[in-house]
């Protein structure tokens, strides 16, 4: 990724939710970036100590990236954002 602000999209309490909403925003052609994952893969426990695992994405791609998301065929109930 490149110098650009990054906001948070939505926080997981897992890191394979996270990967699965990367996929989805990868495959629209969206940047982005997941934080937290390695603390939360070796200690599941600090998950909302830590605010779970985080997915960044650039601000001028934030609206786009919510609704791909959003989209009913993507949707998850668990998901949800700030």
């Amino acid at each position: 990724m490149d110098n650009s602000k990054l906001k948070m999209l939505l926080n997981f309490s897992y890191p394979g939710e996270a990967y699965i909403a990367k996929s989805h925003l990868e495959a629209e052609g969206i940047d982005c970036f997941i934080t937290n994952e390695n603390l939360l893969t070796i200690n599941p426990l600090l998950s909302h100590a830590v605010g779970g695992v985080k997915l960044m994405v650039r601000e001028e791609d934030y609206e786009r990236a919510k609704e791909i998301l959003e989209a009913p065929e993507i949707n998850s109930d668990e998901w949800n954002s700030e």
